[in-house]
This record gives structure tokens, C-alpha cells and sequence, in this order.
């Protein structure tokens, strides 16, 4: 990277020569405005709202586009740059709908942000002239396109052009009649079509499944990690606890991650919330007879199995190994009918187990015989699910279900729902060898964590070694 120095608002600052302005201020809490501008779609250049003044230049210019040089001198501040800002938002705002009251994008829409920030002026077309387009499109792929709020930044069609390739939507018309559609008889179909949500600066296009579900600005943001396959994508879950109501997960966004998945996930991913809501619901039914489980180790021994689910996180993995060798019981980690054939050449994995590459680390057996002795030999079977229990975690090759297993020798079974992740903090390693670290997002306190559940057993307190982790890119 060369550096060079610049000067904003007569501030010296250092950025990268070859990076973009826009990008490059942010990194100092320096924003200027945009809309068609995003890191992963490139420069487009159609808003104009990112024009600032550059010392030097006749007229001012455009962040998104503008060469960084040595000692380049621009004003984000000055009143040219303002009036220009103020002059761009008239003109987005003559003809957009007075919608703010029931748009689901008021309190995170760049429009409404900018004109608080930015301009404040009153509007000077009457209600009655403004041109008027169609509203609530369903365009397919949980998306709902309203034409009038849509500032026409393409970031949508530039997505589906350059990201999926898939190029269902395009720009139609010109001037006070342009509008995004899709092509006849082609709605949005692809798997990743919830970003064009996430990426609209307005509230043009909005979620089908979020549409009036909740205000964003009553949902509290956790920077955590997916678990819906061994990608490990960047997300944030937005939750909210009402009066009287269990805390829950209301939608999972992208976040950015450079290293992983850029600015977008699936909508695999996106939509998995639902699924961690119901499991949070079920496992907090699940009692924990843990004395008796102590019993059944301290009885069976060596003849007892502890199945544990790939989709723990590294520190649930050590405690449950250190739970199985305290006893000396077969452990397995088996966890091959995770595997799909579903993946893509983007972000979407086979792998559906989520941190299968910490079995690897703690040296927990994930072999196919190791797992089929346990069923077949074994008195006494612990299982370490998260969430709720997965049958998938005791089907065999056969095709043997949970319900099915009064076929084996098992004296007793037991089941373990330890926290989802959405509930608890820790690490994965993803298919890449990136760790991934998880915070808790919402509350659930009739549900022990795993090594709570395995300190209540082995009756000492346990910790984990960070040491462990080291080495892996973080």
C-alpha cells in the first residue's frame, strides 16, 4: 500500500494512494454522502451526491471517482460542498413520496439521514405535482420494490449483474419516468436476492418477510457469526426483547468481512433466524438431570458414548472432551451428513457443519466406525446438540432416525440442548482456517451453556485454553 498525505478541511491526514476517497475518509469518521457507491459493486457515478470541492478544480467533483494524489487539499465541509449536497437532495426529493411514517426503512434510509444531516429545507413541489409510480411490487425472492421511493442509484441491477450474474433487474425509461423492473416473466430467483434488500440506500427496496414486523430503531445490533454452513459469514443479529415477550432474533444482515465474505450472505443465512427462534423456544423446554447423568458416567464408564455436534463452538468442544476423557468414554464427532451438494463457487459451502475444523484441533474422533460403535456398543449415550436436538446428529448411513435407536444396546440416553448461538459467545474455525468469533446477541436464562452444564457435572469450575487458537488467521 502507498500512502501519501492529503489534506481535508486543511486536516492532514494519510490514506492509501490507490484507495478511493470515499473509503479512505470513512476510516477517519469523515462522510461523504452517496448513494450508487458500494465497495463491492464498484464506482457507477450516477447520483452525484459524493461531489465535493477539490482545491484546484473548476467545478467540484466526485468523491467515488476522484484520484488520490500527494497533497491533494478537498473541503467536505465548505459551502460550495454543501450547496452542492443541498442542491442533489432537492432533486431526490421533488418527487419522493412522503412515506417516512410507514417505511420500513426510516431510521437506517440514507435519504432520510442526509436530509437531517445536510439540507433541513423545505420542500418547494406541491404534494398534488409530484410524479407518481407504481408501489409494492412483489419482484420475487422475499423483495418488494416501491418505484417512488427509488433514487436510482442501481445499486440492485449492478448487484444482479456483477454478484449472482442472474440480471433479473434492469432500468427502464428516462428521466422522471426511469424505474427498476424485472423482465417479463422473470421474477428475482437466486440465492442471495435478500442483499438487494440490505444494499438500497432507501426504502425502495424492502423484505417481505421484515415488511412492519418491528422499528429498526427499537432492534439492538450483535456483530456474530452464521452458522448455517462451514463459510462462516459476518452478520449482524438484530434483536429485541418486548414486555413480557422472550428476547428474540427479528433478522440476520451482512456485515462486512473482507476476509470472508465481503458484504453480502445468502439468504440461507439471512432467513435462518426463523429456525434459531424456534430452536431457543424448544430447547428452553429441556430439563437437565444432570445428577442422574453423573450417575449414568460414574455407572457405565468406558462403556458409555458422548456424540457432540460440529456446530458447537471450540470451547464447547474442549469442554465436552474434557468431560469424555474425565470419564474415559467414546467420543465421536461425526457429523458427514452435514455434507450437501448444494454449494456454489461464491460463499455457500457443502459443509453444513460449522466448525467441523475444530474437531481436527482437539483431536476429537469424527470417523464413520467410531460413531457406528457408539450406537452399537455403547450402555449409555450423551448427546451435545445445539438448540434443539438434532435427529440428523444420530442418523446413520442407513438411515436410522433418533426414534429408531431402542434398536442398539442403550441402558439410558440422554440429551443435551445446550445454547444456541445466538445465545452465547465463543469461536468457530471456518473451511478457510479463519477463526470466527460469535457474541451473545439475545438473553435466555433457562438454558445452561455447555460448560456450565459440564462444571455442574464434573462439580469443579473449568476454563478454556486461548492457546489453542493460535495460529489460525483471526
Amino acid at each position: 500500500m502507498s500512502s501519501v498525505e492529503i489534506f481535508v478541511d486543511d486536516k492532514s491526514l494519510t490514506v492509501n494512494k490507490d484507495g478511493n476517497l470515499i473509503e479512505e475518509l470513512k476510516r477517519y469518521n469523515i462522510e461523504i454522502p452517496h448513494f450508487c457507491y458500494h465497495p463491492e459493486l464498484g464506482i457507477d457515478g450516477n447520483c452525484r451526491m459524493c461531489l465535493i470541492e477539490v482545491k484546484g478544480q473548476k467545478r467540484p467533483q466526485i468523491a467515488c471517482n476522484t484520484p488520490i494524489s500527494e497533497g491533494m487539499e478537498i473541503y467536505v465541509s465548505s459551502e460550495l460542498t454543501r450547496s452542492v449536497q443541498r442542491a442533489n437532495l432537492e432533486l431526490e426529493l421533488i418527487n419522493h413520496p412522503i412515506d417516512c411514517p410507514v417505511c420500513d426503512q426510516a431510521g437506517e434510509c440514507d435519504l432520510q439521514n442526509y436530509y437531517m444531516k445536510f439540507d433541513l429545507a423545505k420542500s418547494q413541489m406541491k404534494l398534488k405535482n409530484k410524479v407518481t409510480k407504481g408501489k409494492k411490487f412483489y419482484y420475487g425472492k422475499d423483495v418488494v420494490h416501491d418505484q417512488e421511493r427509488c433514487v436510482l442509484c442501481t445499486r440492485c441491477v449492478r448487484f444482479t449483474e456483477t454478484v449472482t450474474k442472474t440480471k433479473e433487474l434492469g432500468l427502464q425509461k428516462r428521466g422522471d419516468e426511469s424505474r427498476i423492473i424485472i423482465f417479463p416473466g422473470r421474477p428475482i430467483y437466486n440465492r442471495y436476492a435478500g442483499n438487494i434488500i440490505q444494499i438500497c440506500p432507501v426504502g425502495a427496496m424492502t423484505s417481505k418477510d421484515f415488511r412492519f414486523k418491528k422499528r429498526v430503531w427499537h432492534l439492538e445490533p450483535v456483530e456474530s457469526i452464521c452458522q448455517g454452513c462451514a463459510k462462516g459469514c459476518a452478520i449482524y443479529i438484530d434483536h429485541y426483547q418486548e414486555k413480557y415477550e422472550s428476547d428474540r432474533a427479528y433478522r440476520f444482515r451482512a456485515r462486512r468481512d473482507d476476509k470472508v465474505n465481503g458484504s453480502f450472505i445468502c439468504d440461507d443465512g439471512r432467513y435462518s433466524h426463523h429456525q434459531e427462534n424456534e430452536n431457543r423456544a424448544k430447547a428452553a423446554s429441556y430439563e437437565y438431570p444432570l445428577y442422574q447423568i453423573r450417575q449414568a458416567l460414574e455407572k457405565h464408564q468406558s462403556k458409555c458414548g458422548i456424540i457432540v455436534s460440529a456446530n458447537l463452538s471450540t470451547e464447547e468442544l474442549f469442554f465436552v472432551k474434557t468431560l469424555s476423557v474425565n470419564y474415559e468414554t467414546k467420543l465421536s464427532g461425526y457429523s458427514d451428513f452435514c455434507i450437501g451438494d448444494d454449494g456454489d463457487d461464491y460463499l455457500i459451502q457443502n459443509d453444513k457443519a460449522s466448525n467441523r475444523a475444530s474437531l481436527d484441533l482437539l483431536d476429537i474422533d469424527a470417523s464413520l466406525a467410531t460413531y457406528q460403535e457408539i450406537l452399537q456398543s455403547c450402555e449409555y449415550l450423551l448427546l451435545f446438540s445445539q438448540g434443539e436436538p438434532n435427529a440428523d446428529l444420530l442418523q446413520d448411513l442407513q438411515g436410522k432416525q433418533y426414534d429408531a435407536i431402542s434398536s442398539h444396546n442403550f441402558a439410558d440416553k440422554e440429551v443435551i440442548a445446550c445454547k444456541s448461538f445466538s445465545e452465547r459467545e465463543g469461536h468457530t474455525i471456518n473451511c478457510d482456517k479463519v477463526i470466527r468469533k460469535m457474541n451473545q446477541a439475545v438473553s435466555n436464562n433457562e438454558v445452561l451453556s455447555t460448560q456450565e452444564i459440564i462444571e455442574k457435572i464434573l462439580e469443579r469450575k473449568l476454563s478454556f485454553a486461548q492457546e489453542l487458537l493460535r495460529g489460525f488467521d483471526g
